[in-house]
């Protein structure tokens, strides 16, 4: 029985993301035995047209890294890994809750939203003039 409160239909939104979930962790973990096999690799496309890394430049080869147990190897290949997979996870966590339960979007996660958006546009900026 749904709390109270729980707006109608929450259940089988809870099951289509469940299902959502599912499916992405499928194709995941297949594209990670692909990569691991070296039958597989990432380009990004705006790296491939333009010659500029974009923010997230790196994070492949870094969450590789991570599941490896090469924490140090994530921060080598973009130094923004940490906190831009803390907002992914922030947001894989909260859309499904906004989305379950009916809510609207907070004010907080606004913020948290915006901040990351202009952390990201000036991690590209600098990471292109320096480099890195």
């Amino acid at each position: 029985m749904p709390h109270l409160g729980a707006k109608p239909g929450a259940r089988k939104r809870a099951r289509d993301i469940a299902g959502i979930y599912a499916a992405v962790l499928t194709a995941a973990a297949a594209v990670y035995i692909l990569i691991k096999a070296g039958l597989f690799r990432f380009v990004c496309p705006f790296n491939a047209v333009t010659g500029l890394r974009c923010p997230g430049c790196g994070n492949t080869r870094a969450v590789l890294a991570v599941l490896s147990g090469d924490f140090y190897g994530a921060c080598l290949n973009n130094l923004m890994f940490y906190p831009e997979a803390a907002l992914l996870i922030f947001f894989i966590v909260y859309l499904p809750y906004i989305y379950i339960t009916g809510r609207p979007f907070s004010r907080i996660a606004k913020v948290i939203l915006t901040a990351g958006a202009v952390t990201a546009a000036a991690w590209w900026i600098v990471r292109n003039i320096l480099n890195i």
